[in-house]
């Protein structure tokens, strides 16, 4: 429904209405609102397990030790 259409029906149907029922389109709003599904859900929270061997091919044949003597050599 476009902006003008919903002004529109507001001011012929709506703000004629006392306090007591104009709160009634506005409390069946907030309901919809509640009970529709997330247009926009949030992406599913990550755990950093996921990232658990990622990239070890990288280091396969690698001495550990080795190569940190090697960057502590460099930085001397």
């Amino acid at each position: 429904m476009s902006a003008l259409r919903l002004n529109e029906l507001y001011e012929r149907h709506i703000k004629r209405l006392s306090t007591a029922e104009r709160i009634r389109p506005i409390a069946l709003t907030a309901d919809d609102l509640v009970q529709a599904p997330n247009s926009s859900p949030e992406p599913p929270r990550r755990s950093m397990m996921e990232l658990h061997g990622l990239g070890s091919e990288i280091w396969r044949g690698v001495d550990a030790q080795k190569h940190i003597n090697q960057l502590r050599d460099v930085q001397r």
